[in-house]
């Protein structure tokens, strides 16, 4: 194999190298609390109204635990608890929110809820994210930022509606309407060390090189 070949091969395995090591976790913060656009964030409802109204059985309090986000893979999950009153469950959440191949920062997807506690205690609810921005309010299911945050914006719901099951099994139908601050580079995101393989393949090729400049001179 000819030299400017071996050298186009490593410069294409470190280049594969250091794209791989360029994947983003984001830290997920806190869960916002504010309107924009006529929605109400962040918490849970039933669809007894319409697709996006109904009784709030829970609110999400700002605080999360273990929040990460990978842009890569688009595994999503954070810990937390939704109140209401004097009542109150804590939540376990996990999915897998993409990016859209149509909309600029947008995402869509899923994330399962698990609560456990005096609110929806023992039920896994699992939302949908559809690939589109809100229908009233205009904000993306996907990335967005005011003065004081970036966070990404979620509206979804079980993907069951059906206004008349809704209005008489309420349980059984449920939207989300969730806003999660985050800060880049954080989690175990930034950049990873280049392996040690790749440093021994480097070194190698700079023998070869080595090798035939010798053997010309010979």
């Amino acid at each position: 194999m000819k030299l400017r070949s071996i050298l186009s091969a490593a410069a294409l395995s470190v280049g594969l190298f250091t794209s791989s090591a360029q994947a983003a976790v984001l830290d997920l913060t806190e869960i916002l609390s504010f309107n924009s656009g006529g929605f109400n964030s962040s918490m849970i409802h039933d669809q007894r109204w319409s697709r996006m109204n109904g009784k709030k059985p829970g609110y999400f309090d700002s605080a999360i635990t273990g929040g990460t986000y990978d842009t890569v893979s688009g595994i999503i999950k954070f810990m937390g608890t939704i109140s209401k009153g004097g009542l109150s469950s804590s939540f376990s959440a996990m999915g897998n929110l993409m990016a859209s191949a149509t909309r600029t920062d947008g995402l869509h997807g899923n994330i399962n809820f698990s609560f456990t506690g005096d609110i929806l205690g023992g039920r896994s609810l699992n939302f949908l994210f559809e690939d589109k921005s809100y229908t009233t309010g205009k904000e993306p299911n996907g990335f967005a930022s005011n003065a004081d945050h970036k966070y990404i914006a979620l509206w979804g719901d079980r993907g069951n509606y059906s206004k008349y099951k809704c209005q008489k099994y309420q349980d059984r139908c449920y939207g989300v309407d969730l806003r999660i601050a985050y800060k880049e580079g954080g989690g175990d995101g930034g950049v990873v060390p280049l392996p040690a393989s790749a440093f021994f393949l480097l070194a190698g090729i700079g023998g070869l090189g080595v090798t035939r400049k010798l053997r010309k001179k010979a």
